[in-house]
């Protein structure tokens, strides 16, 4: 019955949010970050571990944007460095998943390059969070709309992941140094 869900906008603000009681009653978990959250996952491999996108609203949240990490359950959140973008680096957008071995995460992160221009990054850690590698570029234009971000991990393989461009569906099976294009959208 335990849920957790993020917010970007809302009444209370962007956050995570938990409920105990399967969804009837929710409480906003702390967290040092002023903006929104794009995506919050709970890892496959421990029930107390979670990873949230935060994301800047605007200009605020901006200094404190990344990947965080919560080893208890959302009671208190680290932000994760080690390899990965942070700050300003960070676009509108962080998507997370969890492989199903202890330690392995991905995350793709919408990152701020000079000027105006928005690239994606995706990226892993088979440690926790304790480093982070970037993985290899699709071959297509990137997916740059913050609500189309697909990002998936085989539960038998984590070292099998699936994750999208524009109108287009990438695989890796080799945790994502290559890819391939899996479907062309509208073919």
């Amino acid at each position: 019955s335990i849920l957790y869900v993020s917010v970007w906008y809302g009444a209370s603000g962007g956050g995570v949010y938990k409920s105990t009681d399967g969804g009837q009653n929710w409480t906003k978990l702390p967290t040092s970050h002023a903006g929104m959250v794009s995506d919050v996952i709970l890892t496959k491999f421990d029930a107390q571990t979670l990873y949230a996108g935060m994301v800047p609203n605007g200009s605020t949240g901006v200094s404190t944007s990344g990947v965080y990490k919560s080893t208890d359950s959302g009671a208190s959140w680290h932000r994760q460095t080690g390899g990965l973008p942070t700050g300003s680096e960070i676009g509108s957008a962080i998507r997370i998943e969890s492989g199903s071995a202890k330690g392995v995460v991905y995350a793709t992160v919408f990152h701020n390059d000079s000027g105006s221009k928005v690239s994606v990054r995706r990226f892993k850690t088979t440690d926790d969070g304790g480093s982070w590698k970037e993985l290899a570029a699709t071959s297509s234009n990137p997916e740059t709309r913050s609500w189309h971000v697909l990002l998936g991990v085989h539960p038998q393989s984590d070292d099998h992941i699936f994750a999208n461009d524009a109108y287009s569906l990438f695989e890796s099976t080799d945790g994502g140094k290559t890819w391939t294009r899996a479907e062309k959208i509208g073919d």
